[in-house]
């Protein structure tokens, strides 16, 4: 995929020599964007999520350091590549607030010295990509598929091994004019970007009906003379309630998605992760789940049908994880219905039940199982196929699904009003219902999964609200405001007060460690960092006799262990504490936890050692009971 560089500079001339010199750059394929004012400059960043922004200072209006200063307050923004230009010789200054403040990579004088302008765009555009590895559909022996034409791959296939991989990736697709991007963290969706004006917020409100003509003006007349996000106007109208607009939102950017599927040529890159410029509200999308809507709602069935052609003759059966199956997906009941009959007639030439399908649907069910790996050859045993079992998996995996469609308000069931014990009674019941303990033994593992991304979700929820700041705050996300951004002086101001939380930790001044934690998340409330300490000293503090302060440690910890999976601490806390509850069980899954992390973490492996000495004593104590018992 080409580089795509926006240059915002009123003077034609000025536009002209950079687009020149961008397209004549050796090895570098690029895309220039142009635009004349500060205005269309921020629209064609929403627009095009550019790789570079080569930004003239004396623009019309406000001028080129105010539209900068837009970009960064962006989410995403402060991490995007802009260079600077200027003819005004007030370098010092320029300097010293462009690059030195708001994060500029460089400053380029005018008139341009151009090898020193090309020399310097081939350092920021050269491809420096480190693609995912995206292995073939069905072992074909081919190399991996990183990039090319969407007509010499199977896309569900590309997207089937990012999750897989639990990647963090972009995938650039490109159809004619048409151009997307998947941003993928840990392998899930977290935003998708399209250039398809049918496919902004406003459209899909307008075509589904939410608003009409009217609102549907109105609503860009104040975006552009008021510079108003839609949603922050439409909620404020009344036109649409703030838990309509975050459900159009999700709807809005799974619809960009699922979109792909359809496409019956284009092509695609698999490259680095970029940062977004937003993120999906909610939860991230699930690729499994994506791919099953895209395979039975969307793929060209010509596409579906020439992939099992080669496999016409060969006896298939089921095999693999079928629970795993009903855990990504949404399986309906004549889907469970199929997957019976397909065990039965295991052995069987692929082309006969390819013949006996019962319409489309079916055909396009046994193109996903092959895509994954759950039909091949009949000598390939599968497990029993207990369809009571994967009922129940079926039933929770819609419970999940409908809770990621809600809010956070929505998933606590709580009203926007209720006060803080109001919302964390309903955190610890929901909590008490889907914690993955309550499940009995024997469940299926696919089960106990769902429990716990349902329990994951709950716990994320009451983060977002358990305070009425906090509540505030997400109220503002759902009406559409723009997030304030933190200026620079905020986040080193943050870092500050961590920094002296450490300190006086140090200090065994457990108190006053907390506060100075509690004012750093103020700032950066997902700081995974500043989560973990602060539940250090939680944990402090209830040595010290701090009613409530045990729950609230435990609480950070395993969100401390969310924001940084690759953590081993927040594991091993966690498992030190399940000591203290006397659950050796969960104690072992924690220090095993820490270990996969940081397999020399020396505190752990010495606490593992603890209870496998423990668990030879209990063992013996019991042998010895025994003899006793015997011989007398």
């Amino acid at each position: 995929m080409p580089k795509r560089v926006l240059i915002v500079d009123d003077d034609p001339g000025a536009q002209g020599l950079l687009v020149e010199v961008l397209r004549d750059l050796e090895g570098v394929e690029v895309e220039p964007v142009v635009a004349a004012t500060d205005e269309e400059g921020y629209q064609r960043f929403l627009e095009i999520g550019p790789d570079l922004v080569l930004l003239d200072l004396l623009l019309p209006r406000k001028g080129g350091m105010d539209l900068l200063r837009r970009i960064r307050a962006l989410r995403g923004g402060r991490e995007a590549a802009v260079i600077v230009m200027s003819a005004v010789f007030r370098e010092a200054d320029v300097r010293a607030e462009a690059v030195g403040e708001l994060g500029a990579l460089d400053f380029f004088r005018k008139p341009f010295h151009l090898p020193t302008v090309r020399g310097r765009l081939r350092q920021v555009l050269e491809p420096r990509d480190r693609p995912v590895n995206v292995a073939p559909l069905f072992g074909n022996g081919k190399g991996p598929a990183t990039a090319g034409t969407l007509a010499a791959v199977e896309l569900p296939a590309v997207f089937r091994d990012l999750a897989r991989s639990r990647a963090d990736a972009c995938l650039d697709l490109r159809m004619g004019r048409v151009r997307k991007t998947l941003y993928l963290r840990e392998g899930r969706i977290v935003f998708a970007l399209s250039n398809r004006l049918a496919e902004t917020l406003s459209r899909f409100l307008l075509a589904e009906g939410l608003i009409d003509e009217e609102l549907y003006r109105r609503g860009l007349e104040a975006m552009r003379a008021e510079r108003r996000r839609l949603g922050e106007f439409l909620v404020a109208e009344g036109a649409i309630h703030p838990d309509a607009l975050h459900g159009a939102l999700r709807h809005n950017l799974w619809e960009k998605c699922l979109d792909v599927f359809s496409w019956p040529e284009g092509e695609f890159r698999v490259g680095e992760f970029r940062v977004p410029p937003a993120e999906v509200p909610g939860p991230p999308f699930e690729v499994d789940r994506l791919v099953w809507e895209g395979v039975l709602g969307r793929y060209p069935y010509e596409r579906v049908t020439a992939a099992l052609a080669p496999y016409d003759g060969v006896p298939i059966g089921l095999r693999g994880d079928l629970f795993d199956l009903a855990a990504r997906v949404s399986l309906e009941r004549e889907h469970l219905q199929f997957l019976h009959l397909v065990r039965r007639r295991h052995g069987e030439p692929l082309g006969r039940l390819l013949a006996e399908a019962q319409g489309e649907a079916e055909v396009r069910v046994l193109y996903y199982l092959l895509v994954y790996g759950l039909l091949g050859a009949a000598d390939q045993e599968g497990e029993d196929l207990d369809l009571a079992d994967l009922e129940r998996v079926r039933r929770a995996r819609r419970e999940l699904d409908a809770l990621r469609r809600r809010n956070y308000f929505q998933v606590l069931g709580v009203r926007v009003g209720d006060s803080d014990e109001a919302v964390r009674h309903a955190y610890l019941q929901k909590a008490k219902d889907w914690h993955p303990d309550v499940l009995s033994p024997g469940e299926p593992e696919a089960l106990k999964g769902i429990y716990g991304e349902v329990f994951r979700l709950v716990q994320t929820a009451y983060d977002a609200i358990k305070t009425q700041a906090r509540r505030d705050e997400y109220l503002r996300f759902l009406q559409g405001a723009e997030t304030e951004s933190r200026d620079a002086g905020d986040i080193l101001a943050a870092e500050a007060r961590f920094q002296e939380g450490r300190q006086l930790l140090r200090r065994r001044q457990w108190d006053e460690a907390a506060r100075a934690f509690e004012e750093a998340l103020a700032v950066n409330p997902d700081e995974g960092e500043y989560v973990l300490h602060l539940g250090l000293a939680r944990l402090r503090q209830a040595a010290a006799g701090r009613e409530g302060a045990l729950a609230e440690a435990r609480d950070l910890f395993r969100r401390a262990a969310e924001l940084l999976p690759g953590a081993a601490e927040p594991w091993f806390r966690l498992g030190r504490l399940a000591l203290l509850d006397g659950d050796p069980a969960a104690a072992r899954r924690g220090f095993r936890e820490a270990l996969r992390r940081d397999p020399r973490h020396t505190d752990a492996l010495r606490e593992l050692r603890r209870l496998d000495q423990e668990e030879e004593r209990q063992k013996a104590k019991g042998l010895g009971i025994l003899f006793r018992r015997r011989r007398a």
